[in-house]
């Protein structure tokens, strides 16, 4: 997005402006604005109908307190609610712009976030700002986003851990064709050969995704060296599927000369 110098509020700090309301001493947060294009499509009708068929979400715009929100934040992030608290605290410069929000150009906040669906927010720093200034269980607006469909958001889970398993299966195949292609001094080179093919293409698997690999399959692979010496090795397809598995895969791959 283009900013042009009346998009800001301080034009000297570059200080965004949301076109927000004027602040009226109770409300710091305007509900008609969220500051994120795509968040604010859930502020209307015809913006609910398309995201809840395009990605199966709803959100609806609730009563919640500052405590909660970071509670909530703390959860997303596998974190404590100090230790956010702690973290936002640090970035004065940004406390002292929303303070000058409120009290100089008397304008309110965008409306904050908490996506359940992908665990995503935005918001902490305001928000962070009205508890310390109005209270911790000051009752402040939030949208919340949650999953529309469960049944369907459950579907379109397996299919992207069967995507993901896919593409990592043909990644490992296509490290080791390549290798097979390739005629190495040392037997090493070929476990670093197969280290920069995974790493180049590396797609992350998580390990609930195993449960639709089959019999955690064994395979056993061959290559040729120079000196005509054949080397061999054997997997479990299911040690190369777990999310970054690799470098301790890859340090037991070893691969024994055969006479």
């Amino acid at each position: 997005m283009i900013k042009f110098e009346e998009d800001y509020l301080d034009k000297e700090e570059r200080f965004w402006d949301y076109k927000t309301k004027q602040f009226d001493g109770k409300n710091p947060i305007d509900t008609t604005k969220v500051g994120v294009s795509y968040y604010e499509d859930f502020l209307t009708p015809s913006g609910r109908e398309y995201l809840e068929k395009k990605d199966n979400v709803k959100g609806v715009v609730k009563t919640i307190t500052p405590e909660y929100y970071f509670e909530e934040v703390a959860k997303f992030f596998n974190s404590t609610v100090d230790r956010q608290k702690s973290q936002i605290a640090k970035d004065t410069g940004t406390y002292e712009h929303l303070d000058q929000v409120i009290k100089e150009w008397k304008r309110t906040f965008p409306l904050p976030f908490l996506n359940y669906k992908n665990n995503g927010q935005e918001g902490r720093h305001r928000v962070y700002y009205i508890g310390q200034n109005f209270g911790w269980n000051y009752p402040i607006p939030c949208l919340i986003v949650t999953v529309a469909d469960e049944e369907r958001h459950q579907k379109e889970q397996e299919a992207k851990k069967a995507e993901q398993v896919e593409k990592r299966l043909k990644l490992f195949d296509d490290a080791i064709e390549r290798c097979m292609l390739t005629e190495y001094n040392h037997i090493d080179d070929i476990v670093d050969d197969l280290k920069w093919y995974l790493t180049r293409g590396y797609n992350s698997v998580d390990e609930e995704a195993l449960e639709i690999v089959p019999n955690h399959e064994t395979k056993k692979i061959k290559i040729k060296t120079t000196d005509d010496v054949v080397a061999e090795a054997e997997y479990d397809i299911s040690e190369l599927l777990l999310d970054e598995k690799e470098d301790d895969f890859l340090a037991n791959f070893t691969l024994d000369d055969l006479d």
